[in-house]
């Protein structure tokens, strides 16, 4: 996964830089975002978008009902659940500069809450890095970039506890702090300039509870060759705790025309009755055909609908893939969800 969300915000930058291919020379930020830059079109917020629902959004991996594994202690009730992406570092300066930042620091709340990151984003090995401690209501990390960025994808997972204060959420590093109350996180996402090229990017949205039935999928994309335009898949599909209630298996391949597609079927755990069929497209990052060196990260991810044997309505897929590299086996993972008339739902919005 943390390869994953790595290609994600890769891909949001290299799209943004595409887009604005132009230096600028932005003080120190104060606290607030660039107006424009905190517009859902503006091109750094568009990409982040569009990259999250191609491969699925991280809180749709794991059940956000209650939190998978809490810290000692940790309240029994509900909760309100967010999830939140924060990415710093040089994000669009087409002059890249070597000088080192240090964005060591910590997202916190102000009251009793667990902070349970997910995913790195572009952390270096010996360099960058979450660090342990026992206080759940934040983490802290070490982070240096220079002409790159790092980041971090956390779910947030607030008891719901008589409060008589205002519950805010604090990202702090030394180039730039900045506080959210998170009545403005229900979905929200702005960019803040820190000095020349640099800046902060921040995307969060409220999880509400579900009440499509919508599950895991976990198994292998196995490619035939090392060129991998074709292939099979199989593994696990899960109810949302992981508990199994079938095997899939399927085939994917490449037309003449160069669209990529997926098929197969979901047969019971118990018994081998094909109780699904799916179909759809794919594709990958295929490092064979970036120009740059920091690009290509070889990730794929899939998407399409399932339909149910027995007459049911059935509902959407998708996933991600990866490595693209040299073994023939790669890990596979990703939900499925029923569909849900009654719901906007913007996870799956995009499956088609």
């Amino acid at each position: 996964m943390i390869r994953t969300l790595s290609f994600v915000a890769l891909c949001a930058i290299l799209l943004f830089v595409a887009c604005e291919k132009k230096s600028t020379d932005t003080a120190t930020s104060t606290g607030r975002p660039d107006t424009q830059q905190n517009d859902p079109s503006h091109p750094v917020n568009q990409a982040l978008i569009q990259q999250e629902q191609q491969f699925g959004n991280v809180e749709a991996l794991t059940n956000t009902t209650q939190p998978a594994d809490p810290p000692p202690d940790w309240p029994s009730g509900d909760y309100d659940v967010y999830a939140v992406t924060v990415i710093w570092g040089s994000l669009y300066n087409s002059d890249f500069t070597f000088d080192t930042v240090d964005w060591s620091g910590r997202l916190e709340v102000n009251r009793d809450a667990w902070v349970d990151v997910r995913a790195t984003i572009d952390f270096e090995n010996n360099q960058d890095y979450i660090l342990p401690h026992d206080n759940p209501s934040f983490a802290a990390w070490v982070s240096f970039t220079s002409f790159d960025f790092d980041g971090i994808t956390a779910l947030i997972f607030l008891p719901r506890i008589a409060n008589f204060t205002p519950t805010t959420l604090t990202f702090d590093t030394e180039p730039f702090t900045q506080e959210w109350s998170f009545g403005d996180l229900n979905d929200f996402m702005a960019y803040y300039p820190v000095g020349q090229g640099a800046g902060v990017v921040v995307r969060a949205r409220r999880i509400w509870p579900s009440p499509c039935e919508e599950g895991l999928i976990s198994g292998e994309w196995i490619k035939v060759d090392h060129i991998g335009n074709q292939g099979y898949l199989h593994g696990l599909w899960t109810d949302s705790f992981g508990e199994p209630e079938g095997y899939l298996s399927g085939t994917f391949w490449t037309n003449n025309d160069g669209t990529r597609e997926f098929s197969g079927s979901v047969s019971g755990y118990v018994t081998d009755d094909v109780i699904a069929e799916f179909s759809g497209i794919w594709n990958y990052d295929d490092y064979r055909l970036c120009p740059a060196p920091w690009c290509g990260t070889g990730h794929g991810y899939f998407r399409g609908h399932f339909n149910y044997i027995n007459g049911d309505e059935g509902g959407s897929l998708m996933g991600v893939f990866g490595d693209w590299g040299e073994s023939l086996a790669m890990p596979m993972s990703g939900v499925w969800r029923e569909h849900c008339p009654q719901l906007s739902d913007g996870i799956f919005q995009n499956a088609d």
